[in-house]
């Protein structure tokens, strides 16, 4: 990683942190609350609103641990016991972020609540080729050609 340029996201491509674009975990928490909601009435699987909360939790705490190691938040560059934590809540979301994107959707329900969470994480920045390739896998989960 570099001092300068902050942590690789999610997706291998450089992206801001949440403290660099001014993206907040709130922006990301309305798509999570209407899946939530949809899988307490029992139009969503447990798992794809475990997967969506999980994310959602992640992408949270990489926003906490962005802002806690910012430099300019911090005033000085980040020591190198505070780079780990940093770099570990990013591949956790990360690793998060891939299975959300490659679980299969069974439901019109599920494929609203998975495409309306994920519009809200991408926003502004392009998912990366592997993001677009779990998708696209995800889609292809029972069907018959």
């Amino acid at each position: 990683l570099e001092s300068t340029s902050g942590p690789l996201a999610a997706g291998g491509g450089r992206m801001g942190t949440p403290v660099e674009s001014g993206v907040a975990a709130t922006s990301v928490a309305e798509p999570a609350a209407k899946a939530a909601h949809i899988g307490a009435a029992g139009n969503l699987s447990q798992p794809v609103a475990d997967l969506i909360y999980d994310h959602c939790v992640a992408y949270a705490e990489l926003g906490r641990i962005s802002h806690q190691t910012d430099a300019i938040v911090l005033g000085r560059q980040p020591t190198s016991p505070e780079w780990p934590r940093l770099e570990e809540a990013c591949d956790h979301e990360r690793a998060l972020l891939i299975k959300l994107c490659a679980a299969p959707a069974g439901t019109d329900a599920e494929r609203h609540a998975k495409a309306s969470y994920l519009l809200a994480i991408f926003d502004d920045d392009e998912p990366s080729s592997e993001h677009v390739a779990a998708i696209l896998g995800s889609m292809m989960c029972g069907r018959v050609s």
